[in-house]
């Protein structure tokens, strides 16, 4: 009798965590959704505004080509899905963290969610401004530099859609990812899976880490490089500051 109490005893536990687990994987499941249609929403409205977008992101081209040219029949209509792809990819930053934030919050305590908030505050921003200063400074700087190299010799340069709009869209996307490093390292040290200590030693390293990732990720000229660098040095440097503050 005592054993099979027991028994009902040790059961039951499981039983209620059963329903909780379908509870996660049910939420984590309409999340998912979300960001699904988010994205397909975002991408249909991205591909009727298509050719406005496109204009708009020939701008940094500007003083380095007055037309750009598609060499295969449907070349054009291609270029129009993926960057609306893209586009869509960039308006749902902001979204897909207000639901990763909406399926972790549940599991942290007031002063993580407190912290991690203004995490989530600050990540679109941080992505944003890397973007922005992709557009606005880094690709003006890289097509200037390539166009003036082209005009050394009797080699005329022929822009393609395609190529231009992929080297374009992955320099904006990739600056603005890299941009979010500093912060993803203050989170980390918040939470105590990176020490303070561990990364002030590091720091030489880091140092010379970010100039690589400054290399392998901006046009390859090296002004282009140091407006990726600096940047990052100096989040990197407030976010130390930051974490010391923290820890303190």
């Amino acid at each position: 009798m005592k054993k099979a109490a027991k028994k009902k005893i040790n059961k039951k536990p499981a039983a209620e965590k059963l329903p909780d687990f379908v509870l996660h994987l049910e939420e984590l499941r309409f999340r998912i959704i979300a960001v699904i249609a988010f994205f397909i929403a975002a991408f249909f409205i991205s591909f009727f505004y298509c050719g406005a977008i496109m204009e708009f992101l020939q701008r940094p081209i500007a003083g380095a080509a007055e037309k750009l040219y598609y060499f295969r029949v449907y070349e054009k209509f291609t270029t129009y899905l993926k960057v609306s792809a893209v586009t869509a990819l960039f308006f749902l930053v902001p979204f897909f963290l207000i639901q990763l934030w909406g399926f972790v919050k549940p599991a942290l305590d007031s002063k993580e969610r407190s912290f991690f908030a203004w995490g989530l505050i600050a990540a679109p921003a941080v992505f944003y401004g890397g973007a922005f200063f992709a557009y606005k400074v880094m690709l003006p700087a890289a097509f200037s530099f390539f166009a003036g190299f082209a005009g050394q010799d009797n080699i005329q340069p022929v822009w393609g859609m395609t190529d231009y709009f992929g080297f374009l869209s992955s320099v904006i996307m990739v600056t603005g990812a890299v941009f979010l490093l500093p912060l993803v390292m203050l989170l980390l040290m918040k939470t105590g899976i990176l020490k303070y200590e561990t990364v002030s030693k590091a720091r030489a390293y880091i140092i010379i880490a970010i100039f690589i990732i400054a290399a392998v990720f901006s046009p390859p000229d090296v002004i282009s490089q140091m407006l990726v660098a600096v940047p990052l040095y100096l989040l990197f440097e407030i976010s130390l500051l930051t974490g010391r503050a923290l820890k303190n």
